[in-house]
């Protein structure tokens, strides 16, 4: 398409300022329209990633704490004991307790009898302690961290009238055995 100026009688001089300004504004309307969306939408981008910039420091930063908080302990992977081994989880437990300084009062092992045909087999350990609540807390903690898997079953916290500070605690621990 061609525009004749020549049916304007339009000096040269002229034409050409009035082609530099049709331009001009069509560069402007263009970075207004065109040009703005598409800095606004960069703007936009560039804060969502600065923002995930941040966070994946913060992860990176925290990775390395558990890392290094890591290192120091080897996992062990808590695991079923087998029937031999009951008689050293007891004398782990009396070592436990006397770790904590808890009198072990009395300590009843118990075989669950279950008539399905499975390789393991349920012991109930019913732990009778003389033990303050300090103490008691160090030794179920002690139990857990443990590498046999040991739970908790029950915990029944009487008053001692004879020492306020020491209380009758009556602890069920439950473990499964193999065959």
């Amino acid at each position: 398409m061609k525009i004749d100026f020549g049916k304007f009688n339009i000096p040269d001089k002229k034409r050409q300022f009035i082609l530099s300004l049709v331009f001009i504004i069509l560069l402007i309307l263009d970075f207004n329209f065109v040009l703005g969306l598409q800095i606004n939408a960069y703007r936009k981008i560039n804060l969502k990633v600065n923002k995930l910039k941040k966070e994946f420091s913060l992860l990176k930063q925290n990775l390395t704490k558990m890392e290094e908080s890591l290192k120091g302990s080897t996992p062990e992977y808590k695991r079923n004991i087998k029937e031999d081994e009951v008689s050293l989880l007891i004398e782990n437990i009396y070592k436990l307790a006397n770790q904590q300084k808890i009198e072990v009062i009395q300590l009843i092992p118990q075989r669950e009898v279950t008539k399905s045909p499975s390789e393991l087999v349920s012991y109930i350990f019913k732990i009778n302690l003389n033990a303050d609540f300090y103490s008691l807390l160090n030794f179920i903690k002690a139990l857990e961290e443990n590498n046999i898997i040991i739970t908790v079953e029950g915990l029944d916290i009487n008053s001692n009238p004879k020492d306020m500070f020491h209380h009758k605690v009556e602890l069920i621990l439950r473990t499964n055995v193999k065959k």
